[in-house]
């Protein structure tokens, strides 16, 4: 119905269904019996009778002359008398597709800005149109339309539109003949658009990858349309992954499908290390926190403010805070709220270690040795100043929780009812070794009494006994008349190989760890 009455015996080409690899296949097979050059009206004819198959022919389809295009080495061009008749040639010295530069520089210097600018404007314009289609007929209305001023063919230095497009090649390609010419996104233009949209898609994912076929949802998601493959020029998803420029994105194949990825940068040791430390100042800011969750976008100032310095994502090696958030994941998760505002809060492993210890700061501070566990909501709420959830925390209520802190505080059930009572982790000999360990990692491996009992309260927020100190001699010792907590010799060198492992990313080959250790220490 949308064709003339002098048009309704012009062959067209129709829409086929295929995938790029098997269509390439037979055609080089059809063309190596023509000689390497065949008509592209008889193409249909051709495919059957060599095949014994019909052409997989799809109103929904990819134009069957776009496709030969997409397959490298084929050329659609004009020959005859009077250059009416497309023929498709197969070309091994065929030169790489034409990009912007070399156009460029075939045209006035003068005339290079406008034509620049078209085809930006024709990318933007037919990426609009269903399959990227528009008549050439009705290109000069739909440009006006789009863009709400006129198209001048002799602006860029034609008097014809169709001599103009045919020179920008790489950007539009002309199908069809006569008035039903159409013109369509050249395929080298299709890829840089799906390429674009593509890692668009990914970059929102959690840590940058999505399967194959979770994809279409995340792409509606994020485009607000849903995902055809026909669109991009193409009939499967697969041929688009397989036509996207190389080291762009990870094709990964594991049990349960194909994954695609962004690929990241490897870390340096040393922007590993600050990575770590992060995750311990994301720790010690989230925890001041309500339900230890913040809003996104209020972390920066909010990380200033607590640490009086800038946070700068260049240091660990990262363009955007959500990547260094998602190199983490142990510490901290995102999540994104109804009205599109994203949040980062702690994960529930980290939540329970600072609920656990807040829980035995109420106990202590109490004055007895125990708490009614009715009790520990209201004077949770009046201690923190926001009421203790149970739902935040997986469970449905107080007395669930309280079995997940089984590390913090112990349940007792008697004739008073249900009592909470604190865990004193500093009389557990292991646990005041690895803490003492830990606050003498650094050289010189000694304190006084006086500071390492108030970094020990600060860092742990419990307390310890001189007593039980002597208990792991074999860890430290402590000098009567100085008053000064040391490492012992073995454990001295537990912390200077400690640190030879953290400088150099978390592990060290043991044949190179003598020497490494010459290297740091001359000794």
């Amino acid at each position: 119905q949308s064709r003339g009455w002098c048009e309704l015996n012009t062959i067209q080409t129709p829409n086929i269904m295929m995938s790029l690899k098997l269509f390439g296949n037979k055609l080089i097979g059809l063309l190596k019996m023509h000689l390497g050059c065949m008509p592209l009206l008889s193409f249909q004819i051709c495919y059957e009778q060599e095949y014994h198959e019909p052409l997989p022919v799809v109103e929904s389809g990819v134009p069957l002359e776009h496709l030969i295009a997409c397959v490298p080495n084929m050329e659609v061009n004009y020959v005859g008398p009077n250059k009416n008749i497309k023929v498709v040639k197969y070309n091994e010295m065929k030169n790489v597709e034409s990009d912007e530069d070399a156009v460029l520089k075939t045209v006035p210097p003068s005339l290079a800005p406008n034509i620049s600018l078209l085809c930006r404007e024709l990318v933007d314009l037919l990426k609009t149109m269903d399959r990227c289609q528009l008549l050439l007929s009705k290109f000069i209305p739909a440009y006006h339309h789009h863009f709400g001023r006129q198209c001048r063919v002799a602006d860029y230095g034609y008097t014809k539109l169709l001599d103009l497009f045919e020179s920008i090649s790489h950007v539009v390609q002309i199908m069809g003949d006569g008035t039903r010419r159409v013109i369509t996104l050249s395929h080298s233009a299709q890829m840089r658009r799906f390429t674009s949209d593509l890692l668009r898609v990914l970059k929102v994912q959690p840590s940058k990858q999505i399967s194959i076929t979770d994809f279409p949802s995340a792409y509606e998601k994020v485009m607000n349309k849903s995902f055809n493959a026909v669109e991009y020029g193409l009939c499967t998803f697969e041929d688009l992954l397989q036509e996207v420029p190389e080291n762009t994105i990870v094709v990964s194949r594991n049990d349960e499908g194909i994954n695609i990825a962004v690929p990241k940068r490897e870390q340096t040791a040393e922007e590993i290390m600050r990575t770590k430390q992060f995750a311990s100042e994301v720790i010690d800011l989230l925890r001041h926190s309500p339900y230890y969750t913040m809003l996104f976008n209020k972390f920066v100032p909010a990380y200033h403010h607590h640490f009086g310095h800038q946070c700068k994502v260049s240091h660990y090696g990262f363009t955007k805070l959500i990547e260094l958030f998602e190199a983490i994941p142990d510490v901290v998760k995102i999540d994104e709220l109804s009205d599109g505002e994203r949040t980062v809060s702690l994960t529930l492993e980290q939540s329970l270690k600072i609920l656990g210890s807040q829980i035995v700061q109420i106990i202590k501070a109490s004055g007895q040795s125990a708490v009614p566990l009715d009790d520990v909501p209201r004077i949770y709420l009046r201690e923190y100043g926001y009421p203790l959830k149970p739902q935040l925390y997986e469970c449905d209520t107080i007395t669930e929780v309280t079995q997940k802190l089984f590390e913090y505080v112990q349940l007792i059930n008697g004739n008073a009812g249900s009592l909470l009572v604190a865990i004193d982790m500093d009389m557990i000999p292991n646990t005041l070794r690895v803490r003492s360990w830990a606050l003498l990692l650094n050289p010189p491996h000694s304190k006084d009494v006086v500071t390492f009992r108030y970094e020990y309260q600060c860092r742990y927020n419990s307390n310890f006994s001189i007593e039980g100190l002597h208990q792991i001699g074999n860890v430290i010792s402590i000098s009567n008349d100085t008053n000064i907590i040391s490492l012992t010799v073995l454990y001295i060198l537990a912390a200077q190989i400690y640190h030879i492992i953290y400088n150099n990313g978390g592990s060290v080959l043991y044949n190179n760890l003598e020497k490494l250790y010459f290297e740091t220490f001359g000794k």
